[in-house]
């Protein structure tokens, strides 16, 4: 489960399948839009280049750190002392609130600028190293990803952010495998063709009608006049496709 901090480092988008379509989210107005709705934060939207160049900084800065603690570092005295300074940025009040589960104390931000939603993200990493386990913060296993997350298993075994990216992972890990479940993908995708040249020759044949065309195709020309066999319409179909299957 995302945190108000994952969310946030993981503005910096990489394609996890591999096909190099990375992203920087961070400056985009519809990011923007969506990440102060979902934690009930208030800034002014998009961000001016100043502070959006602030939040770019801070994140690199948090993903810097997220890193020496998921590689089993501890929290050293300088990055207190930076979390300090990022979370005095912004002020809260304090609010005392009943719920089902009984008197809850909450913090509620009084700022409505980057500057106090920069404070609340390094509040909320504050409260995973204090409340949880620095150590069990993750990133991907999967090289194309570099997710970060929490890891939350009680064996805190977990290396990839999700079983899709995990199973992918292991199809890149074993390309032998990779290559001959295509090969079958192949040979699966011809045979639903030529079962579909078969169907449409077959209703030719009923009709006793002939099919004229000229097409260049993998064994020659078919020349007009031709009545095409089921061997022709498949390489020109084959042909249609572009031969990627």
């Amino acid at each position: 489960m995302d945190r108000l901090w994952t969310d946030f480092v993981n503005s910096d988008y990489h394609d996890w399948r591999g096909r190099d379509r990375s992203e920087d989210k961070l400056g985009k107005t519809e990011w923007q839009q969506g990440f102060i709705k979902q934690w009930q934060l208030n800034a002014s939207v998009p961000a001016s280049p100043e502070e959006e160049g602030a939040l770019r900084s801070f994140r690199n800065e948090l993903q810097a750190l997220a890193t020496r603690l998921s590689e089993g570092n501890p929290l050293s005295s300088k990055d207190q002392e930076w979390l300090n300074a990022k979370m005095e940025e912004g002020q809260v009040i304090r609010r005392l609130n009943a719920g089902d589960e009984g008197l809850k104390l909450s913090l509620i931000p009084v700022g409505t600028q980057w500057q106090q939603v920069m404070a609340e993200v390094a509040a909320d990493f504050a409260i995973t190293v204090v409340e949880g386990d620095g150590r069990r913060i993750r990133i991907c296993d999967n090289a194309d990803c570099r997710w970060i997350f929490y890891d939350d298993t009680r064996s805190r075994t977990q290396k990839y952010c999700d079983d899709n990216r995990k199973i992918l992972q292991r199809k890149y890990a074993n390309p032998e495998i990779a290559c001959f479940q295509q090969l079958l993908y192949n040979i699966y995708v011809l045979k639903i063709i030529q079962l579909v040249v078969q169907s449409i020759q077959s209703e030719i044949n009923t009709r006793d009608s002939s099919v004229y065309l000229t097409k260049k195709t993998m064994i020659g020309d078919v020349s007009y006049g031709d009545k095409l066999s089921t061997e022709k319409w498949l390489c020109i179909i084959y042909g249609f496709v572009g031969g990627s299957v």
